[in-house]
């Protein structure tokens, strides 16, 4: 079976445990996701709307099938996991159940595949071409940044913010070019 050249599994989670503790938290989240994959851990600190929770977010590009990795993290703690849509999981705290690191206490877990890579990453700067939502929203040949890529059918759609402008646009990899 061919493995999808894009792969990520991604995990937001909140983890009760001091500011101090955020470094050696994220050191060892990333030390119980190594052997699924590359990992990138990121540090946010106190959630704001519970400041006693730190918050993560976690890109693990696993070796194999995301599937097969999802599935296996879900088996590290089986109660608590709920999908809320398909590759969109939540799993909440239980007692005695422990996901990656006994603080942890909520993660979505979101996994996406494609059989191709994205063509633009984000922070990379793409020139809008002509077409129906670019001319609507008057941003045709227009400069914006990317903030983010979700694989489409069949080709990759970005989240995009133009230059001098406080909201995003979706398009599709076919309506970008490289300035």
């Amino acid at each position: 079976m061919t493995v999808p050249l894009y792969r990520n599994v991604f995990l937001r989670m909140f983890a009760v445990a001091p500011e101090s503790e955020s470094a050696s938290l994220a050191a060892a989240l990333a030390a119980e996701l190594q052997r699924y994959g590359k990992v990138r851990v990121q540090e946010h600190g106190p959630y704001w709307k519970i400041p006693d929770n730190l918050e993560f977010t976690v890109d693990v590009t696993p070796s194999g099938r995301t599937g097969e990795c999802a599935a296996s993290l879900r088996s590290r703690a089986p109660a608590g996991w709920e999908g809320t849509n398909p590759g969109d999981d939540v799993w909440t705290s239980r007692v005695g159940e422990v996901f990656l690191h006994p603080a942890v206490e909520w993660v979505n877990m979101v996994v996406t595949e494609a059989p191709t890579l994205p063509r633009f990453a984000p922070g990379e700067t793409v020139r809008i071409l002509d077409s129906p939502p670019a001319r609507e929203h008057d941003v045709v040949d227009a400069l914006a940044e990317v903030h983010g890529a979700s694989p489409g059918t069949p080709r990759w759609r970005y989240t995009l913010m133009p230059f001098g402008q406080d909201w995003t646009i979706e398009l599709s990899e076919s309506e970008l070019v490289t300035p």
